[in-house]
């Protein structure tokens, strides 16, 4: 279901964060040289990466059970190595969270700062949603951002709907996942979408 639309300046891009990581079928040795960014950020201006979270005894918990699981990786840092296992290493959902809180803390500093540009990311985070930007091109503001807080496993129609709030009548909102969770639940709420908005898969 990956979206390949071309957005404009003042469309909205939401990327499947973790679609995104099992994407990678050759992974670099530490987790420094993991460049996640690039992978998943467009260049809309308003950019969600949104990643799972992961509640206990819940259906989708139970799925991932049933299909394997593998043990807890400790990464200590971005000059970690990356376990040769990637595939195993993503059947761990202790993994994916720390996976999730590297990538947020190296995004959040100012050495990140020249890639955000004139871009708004808003970066989930378990239950948690930062918004990462920039007002003067050398330090990064990060805002935890409440109305986008959920404990939903599959939060990116939230996020389509917290946009479509704020969109001009003829923006586009871009959901790049390979995820049918996401595309099922993004019909599900079609309705609660205002027709002059479009929301391409």
């Amino acid at each position: 279901m990956a979206g390949n639309a071309d957005c404009v300046a003042d469309d909205v891009a939401a990327t499947d964060g973790n679609a995104v990581f099992q994407s990678i079928t050759n992974p670099p040795s530490t987790f420094a040289d993991l460049d996640i960014f690039h992978m998943s950020v467009p260049k809309s201006r308003v950019i969600h990466f949104v990643t799972d979270t992961y509640r206990p005894h819940s259906i989708k918990e139970t799925e991932r059970q049933q299909r394997g699981s593998s043990t807890c990786y400790k990464i200590g840092g971005l000059k970690t190595r990356v376990p040769r296992d990637w595939k195993g290493f993503l059947r761990n959902s202790d993994n994916k969270t720390e996976l999730t809180n590297i990538i947020l803390n190296e995004w959040q500093s100012d050495q990140y700062v020249k890639h955000l540009r004139d871009q708004k990311l808003f970066f989930v985070n378990a239950c948690y949603c930062y918004c990462l930007s920039t007002e003067d091109g050398r330090t990064t503001n990060s805002q935890e951002i409440p109305e986008l807080f959920s404990t939903q496993e599959e939060a990116d129609k939230l996020h389509c709907l917290f946009e479509t709030q704020k969109l001009s009548s003829d923006a586009n909102i871009a959901v790049r996942s390979k995820d049918t969770d996401v595309l099922v639940l993004l019909i599900a709420y079609a309705m609660q979408i205002p027709i002059s908005k479009q929301v391409i898969l």
